[in-house]
């Protein structure tokens, strides 16, 4: 069995051969990475669907998600607050007050193309009330408008098309592809790809975060959408990247359930199923409302913790609100996320600090204890902190591990709700400064459904070199299959019949770590470095590497492709 070269969505083949166009990539898009936090996006105007008789009701449904209202009334405009939905008289009634800097825009709006800068704007929390004839009121005074004289209404989406098309054509659009994206995170760990026809099909990263030997893990991967052919699972596992990986155990785990269910495993290996999935009905970032749209839906429209605030704060924390309406004992938070490129990049910089002692500084990890090592990462907000809110404040419920930039993870967090006392199920994501991305947050209360689970050990594991070495991957043992840069292992697992009637999902279960490599030059700052002993001191250091490079960038950019 050869390995073929057939990689369908490979994040470094193409370039990597290219080190000084790697390290040039490398710079911008941590440049592009910024114009996505601190630039300008686009909004669209999106009229509200209702008839006479549902328009109370809408404008109830905004206004319980804290939607900023704006009231159009002939050639005046203002802000609507307190506002409060009369059923009964039907009527919406309100203090008149100024529209606040952040709703207040230079240009006419149109229905779509609306550019707006994030740090200071806020066009994606707005309500637009539309009356069919003018209502004077004086600032700050009450009034009561007749939902029969509301002639419409309408919200501002997001118009990501046209913010991509911004980005493409000023920051060179050729470099957004998936390849110079992984290019970028230089620092990952081994790509997985599985047989899907012809060709492999990227899926995502094994054992990630595990960049020493004392904090490697169980990690489970899903493989969406895995088909046997000829009836073995194949996968092709690679190292593209400047790095020695150590896989110690793989194995599928194939767990079959009904139509209706999806199947996730949470971080302890525990399957469960997602029957009732609901959305948010409220998301605040930092404290400020934000809109629903990017944890809706599968679209890689991701919260990315990165908004602007005074103070020396370097973590950001974005809270989600749902209905607790069956008072249920036991929930699952649903989160697909992912690490950002910026923490990568970041977390190269510090490695730099090292010098020519970072490869000492890396074997002396290796068997430090693993308290130690994952308390200093928890106290630099490196993971993703989830809490629930009950009667006694925020209590943490799970630190996520890092899970790699490259692809998104659907991943579980079980919640125990005993201690939620209220009609809501309040959530808080905690993170270091745009250290991840969350693209979708959902909760479900159903019950976990039976399932059929199937565990399968690989049958063979051809490297490079044509040789066999599955017996390196049957049992977790520390006798480790190493894979050099440029290495390549294909994998297969018997495949076991399907019930016709049952869903199939695939995992693979991994364990391993790996250790960079890497030629840093120069002597280190050692009462520098041990500065970053403290907490938050990483933190601290990612956000003023941010604020260094956002003033510069200009300059870096310029430089860069001369």
């Amino acid at each position: 069995m050869k390995a073929r070269n057939t990689y369908r969505n490979s994040p470094f083949h193409l370039l990597k051969s290219r080190p000084k166009l790697r390290s040039m990539i490398s710079i911008i898009m941590a440049i592009l990475t910024l114009h996505l936090t601190v630039g300008c996006s686009y909004y669209r105007v999106k009229t509200v669907d209702t008839t006479p008789e549902t328009i109370a009701s809408a404008i109830d449904r905004y206004n319980r998600i804290n939607k900023y209202a704006i009231v159009h009334s002939g050639i005046s405009t203002y802000h609507l607050d307190d506002l409060t939905i009369n059923v009964d008289d039907q009527t919406i009634t309100g203090i008149v007050r100024l529209i606040s800097p952040e709703h207040q825009y230079r240009k006419e709006v149109k229905k779509s193309g609306n550019r707006y800068k994030r740090a200071s704007q806020d066009p994606m929390n707005e309500l637009h009330i539309y009356l069919d004839e003018s209502y004077s009121a004086d600032i700050g005074s009450p009034v009561t408008i007749p939902v029969a004289r509301i002639s419409s209404l309408s919200v501002n989406d997001s118009d990501s098309g046209r913010s991509i098309l911004y980005f493409t054509v000023t920051l060179i659009g050729a470099l957004a592809v998936l390849t110079v994206i992984a290019v970028a995170a230089k620092s990952s760990c081994p790509f997985v790809y599985i047989k899907d026809g012809e060709s492999y099909r990227f899926v995502g990263e094994l054992y990630p975060g595990s960049i020493t030997r004392n904090i490697q893990r169980d990690d489970y991967l899903l493989l969406p959408d895995f088909k046997a052919q000829n009836d073995m699972y194949e996968l092709l596992i690679t190292n593209e990247l400047k790095e020695i990986q150590h896989t110690d155990f793989l194995e599928l785990i194939v767990v079959e359930h009904t139509m209706e269910t999806e199947v996730l495993i949470d971080s302890e290996g525990k399957i469960h199923t997602l029957a009732d999935l609901v959305p948010p009905t409220q998301i605040t970032a930092d404290d400020k409302s934000q809109d629903l749209t990017p944890a809706l839906e599968e679209d890689n429209d991701a919260f990315r913790f990165d908004s602007e605030m005074n103070g020396e704060t370097f973590t950001r924390n974005l809270v989600a609100t749902f209905e607790n309406d069956k008072k249920s004992q036991q929930g699952k938070l649903y989160l697909r996320a992912k690490n950002s490129l910026w923490i990568d990049y970041v977390y190269g910089k510090f490695n730099e600090q090292f010098g020519s002692y970072f490869n000492k500084y890396q074997e002396d990890l290796q068997d430090e204890p693993a308290e130690k090592s994952l308390k200093w990462t928890s106290e630099q907000h490196i993971p993703l902190s989830v809490f629930i809110e009950t009667s006694e404040g925020w209590e943490l419920v799970e630190e996520i591990r890092p899970v790699g930039p490259l692809a998104n993870r659907n991943m579980v967090i079980p919640i125990d709700l005993r201690s939620v006392n209220s009609e809501e199920i309040r959530i808080k994501l905690e993170t270091g400064f745009m250290f991840w991305e969350v693209d979708q947050i959902g909760f479900d209360l159903s019950e976990n459904q039976p399932t059929s689970v199937t565990k399968l050990a690989p049958t063979t594991a051809i490297d490079d070199m044509g040789k066999e070495v599955v017996k390196q991957l049957l049992i977790s043992d520390q006798v480790y299959f190493t894979q050099e840069q440029g290495g390549r292992l294909q994998v297969q697992f018997p495949a076991t019949s399907e019930n016709p009637e049952m869903d199939r999902t695939v995992y693979v279960k991994n364990r391993g770590y790996y250790n960079y490599v890497r030629d840093y030059k120069g002597i280190p700052d050692v009462d520098y470095l041990k500065s970053f002993e403290q907490k938050e001191a990483f933190t601290k250091f990612a956000y003023t590497q941010f604020l260094e490079l956002r003033e510069s960038e200009q300059e870096i950019l310029a430089s860069s492709i001369k």
